[in-house]
């Protein structure tokens, strides 16, 4: 019979059955004669009898096809592979029209005659019910259904010549047990030979974009359109250039560990790069197969095991999502020191993305190169680009600066475009027209991801500039402040003044004043003004005596900061920036060096720090010079005390006409603070009283509150009030 093209892959299947039921019925025939020789009718156990056997295989064998009856197994297979060479292209993984499956996989994983019958005897069950009844007869067994592992070497060589050569194609790391069959605990000879789930299933749909994979595994094919990439474009060239030099790293396993912050565009990255350079992506995520790691060795192994099947399947890269190397450290040394180490033929690269950058994990000698990319997050014109981008479409209000927000907010790309999400559905709750600055700096903040809460006390931004009491001068400095936020992105971006800071770009400013003066008073105003959250520190706290855990406790906190884009208020700055102590011993020395550290980290924070301080004049001038902004809050003037006086009740505290601020503020040197501690007792007092805020209240409430600081008071101090204390 001239052989022809396949015309679907049900004929190819059809073929390979008559091949299997040729090798049946020569080993069925010797398996019968070997019973009757040992007096023998029938097996106990096998439920099915010869003639079964013999009337199940005669209506498959050659059923449709008179010219091929007489043929041996030899001619039959010349003749399959006939139809084979005139279906297939001369590529072996390109697809015709007629896509086989079962030679894919076998060009792939560059499959022996052996290993094809193997797998195809076993696939045989998924194909015809008939073959469970003669397994079930051959293993003596009506319950074993498929192949064992001794019936197959013994059907593929029924002379039994060289029975054990094919016996040890099957250790545990062989490649037929390590990519196709399932484990099972028996013995060697008398494991069934039963196909994973992930070969059973590409060989039954003989697409490789609707196979379906295990739910741990996710599938990216070439011809899919990536979503868009915003920011770090070069990535991808740059990695097809890299790996088209591979031959200067002959033998050596590649991973490309791009890290960098949640949402940046890690995985888009590896997806354009497939996509414009047509390679498919396996990916799956660390935290699913550290769950196996630590569950269950034989889940994590049958998960590589189907992950293995895949890559190769699919020629595929190994994506590996959502790395975090302290808490996967053993899973990521499994992974390199024996998954890609057995893969290494097949699998030449692996990505490898994570949010901070991969140590090393192996030694030298162990041939993995693993090159480290950053991602970080984009500049603020960058930023700023982004949001036009995302916003185009939509209304609006230009009372918005989004050169502003792009500055404020330190996003990646996908935080950026949830921002304008949220901001478009909160405009349409409200039922306005436009997206408004409220609106979207409200999305904004929605969008911050920390764990400040943990470690500083969240204060709620307000105040306005006219209660604000101090000199102009310091209002000016608070005022540039806000400008630096601003403009950030302009002037350190676009003007390039960002090469020209040595310690990054952090807004470090030291607020200096006895307590009580308006530091954090400020910085509300700063946090309502700017519309950024408000953290306050106490030092104090953090401050250990133990050496390096001063160290360890100030990097948690910028880190849980990290990405919040708030305002860092720390309290007590006293009690580290002192002047430089002499170095008498170990400790001296750390005490010098801790806030060093903090400086350092102050400076590489992408927001703002401020420090406060009630001793300007303790500051060593080395440190001072690391501030961008000094603003100072001296006592108030007798002025100064009037105008807060004047400020300081709410319009509906109802007020006595005869309260006499002009006599408060010249007569008793108090700050804002302790004003503010006074106006709220004199309300409460009148409160109880039924009565209005009056001189009396005041008065008590003054005696109250310098009592609370320890100073000596005089009744000369009250002047004509004084005898209000006594009644």
């Amino acid at each position: 019979m001239k052989p022809v093209p396949y015309k679907s892959n049900s004929e190819y299947y059809n073929d390979q059955l008559q091949l299997i039921d040729m090798y049946l019925s020569d080993y069925a025939e010797a398996f019968t004669k070997k019973l009757h020789t040992s007096g023998k009718t029938h097996l106990k156990k096998a439920f099915t009898t010869h003639d079964e056997v013999t009337n199940a295989l005669n209506s498959g064998v050659f059923k449709d096809s008179d010219s091929m009856k007489n043929t041996d197994i030899d001619s039959f297979k010349e003749h399959v592979q006939l139809r084979i060479n005139k279906t297939v292209q001369s590529d072996a993984y390109d697809k015709s029209e007629v896509f086989l499956p079962f030679e894919y996989l076998s060009s792939v994983f560059n499959l022996s005659d052996f290993d094809r019958f193997v797998i195809m005897l076993s696939f045989a069950v998924e194909l015809d019910r008939k073959y469970e009844k003669i397994f079930g007869f051959l293993n003596d067994y009506g319950s074993m259904r498929h192949p064992t592992i001794q019936t197959a070497c013994l059907i593929y060589d029924k002379r039994n010549t060289v029975y054990m050569k094919h016996m040890t194609k099957f250790h545990s790391d062989s490649k037929l047990m390590k990519y196709f069959f399932e484990e099972e605990s028996s013995s060697l000879s008398g494991t069934q030979l039963k196909l994973m789930e992930t070969v059973r299933g590409f060989l039954l749909d003989s697409d490789l974009e609707t196979i379906v994979l295990p739910n741990y595994l996710s599938l990216y094919l070439p011809d899919e359109t990536p979503e868009l990439l915003r920011t770090h474009h070069s990535i991808k060239n740059k990695i097809k250039d890299y790996l088209s030099n591979l031959s200067m790293v002959k033998g050596r396993r590649i991973v490309l560990n791009i890290h960098g912050p949640e949402g940046i565009g890690k995985l888009k990255q590896v997806k354009h790069f497939c996509h414009e350079y047509q390679h498919s992506a396996v990916i799956v995520n660390a935290r699913t197969l550290q769950r196996y790691y630590e569950d269950s060795q034989k889940q994590y192994k049958t998960a590589l095991k189907q992950l293995a099947q895949t890559l190769l399947i699919h020629q595929a890269v190994f994506v590996l999502t959502d790395v975090n190397i302290e808490e996967h450290r053993d899973l990521m040394k499994s992974i390199y020191e024996d998954f890609l180490t057995d893969m290494a033929a097949f699998v030449k690269v692996t990505f490898a993305l994570s949010e901070s950058e991969m140590p090393s994990l192996t030694r030298p000698d162990q041939a993995l190169t693993v090159l480290r990319i950053e991602m970080d997050y984009p500049v603020g014109t960058v930023r700023r680009e982004i949001f036009d981008h995302v916003l185009s479409g939509f209304r609006f209000n230009v009372g918005a600066d989004l050169g502003s927000v792009a500055s404020k907010f330190v996003f990646t790309p996908d935080q950026i475009e949830n921002a304008v999400h949220d901001a478009v559905e909160l405009t349409k709750w409200e039922g306005n027209e436009f997206i408004d600055s409220a609106t979207f700096h409200k999305a904004c903040r929605s969008q911050l991801n920390h764990n400040l809460d943990k470690r500083a006390q969240r204060i709620d931004a307000g105040g306005d500039w006219k209660r604000l009491i101090l000199p102009e001068s310091s209002k000016d400095i608070l005022r540039e402040v806000c400008d630096h936020v601003k403009y950030k992105s302009q002037v350190l971006d676009e003007w390039g003044f960002k090469e020209h800071l040595t310690y990054g770009t952090g807004l470090a400013v030291l607020f200096a004043g006895p307590p009580g003066t308006g530091k954090t008073f400020s910085a509300r105003i700063l946090a309502r003004e700017l519309d950024l959250e408000l953290y306050k520190v106490d030092l104090s706290q953090m401050i250990s005596k133990y050496i390096g855990e001063t160290e360890k406790n100030i990097s948690a906190l910028f880190e849980d900061a990290s990405g919040s884009s708030a305002i860092l208020l720390f309290d007590e700055g006293d009690a580290l920036f002192g002047k430089r102590t002499e170095m008498k011993d170990s400790h001296d020395r750390h005490a010098n060096v801790e806030t060093a550290f903090l400086l350092q980290q102050v400076e590489a924070y992408e927001g703002i720090s401020i420090l406060t301080t009630n001793f300007m004049q303790n500051i060593d001038p080395a440190f001072l010079r690391r501030f961008r902004f000094v603003v100072h809050f001296p006592i108030p003037d007798i002025e100064s005390r009037l105008q807060i006086w004047n400020g300081i009740y709410p319009e509906p505290v109802p007020m006595s006409k005869h309260v006499d601020f002009e006599f408060l503020a010249k007569n008793f040197e108090l700050t804002g603070g302790h004003i503010k501690n006074i106006a709220l007792s004199s309300a409460f007092k009148a409160a109880s009283n039924g009565g209005k805020v009056d001189m009396k209240s005041i008065m008590l409430s003054i005696q109250h509150e310098l009592g609370k600081t320890g100073k000596a008071v005089l009744r000369s101090d009250f002047g004509e009030y004084a005898y209000m204390l006594d009644e």
